[in-house]
């Protein structure tokens, strides 16, 4: 069976909130359905491995190039949400597995 987006991003934040329990995370989704397939798509900011508003809450709207139409309302990172960002990926790497990996393992993983 084929991975969905849906169960790597579940994936990906279990592993890095270090759970490995079965409860499935809640997350906003958007919904879309296109050509006969539905498509779920978080639509927040992700910092610190939990999917968030940006602050202040402002939106923009993520726009369809083939025809201007409007795909769905995503949130807008601030300076602030950029600054947490940031933080919170300097303090995994200088913390977590990945800084402490050798850079041929890393390599590795990414290839």
């Amino acid at each position: 069976m084929a991975t969905t987006f849906g169960d790597l991003t579940q994936t990906l934040v279990k592993k890095l909130r270090g759970e490995d329990d079965e409860e499935e995370l809640l997350i906003d989704y958007v919904e879309l359905n296109i050509n006969n397939l539905t498509l779920r798509m978080p639509h927040q900011v992700f910092i610190d491995g939990q999917f968030v508003d940006a602050e202040g809450g402002k939106c923009y709207n993520s726009i369809n190039p083939t025809d201007g139409s409007v795909i769905c309302r995503v949130s807008l990172a601030q300076v602030a949400d950029v600054d947490k960002a940031v933080a919170a990926a300097k303090e995994a790497f200088e913390t977590g597995e990945w800084g402490r990996m050798n850079p041929r393992d890393r390599g590795r993983l990414i290839y």
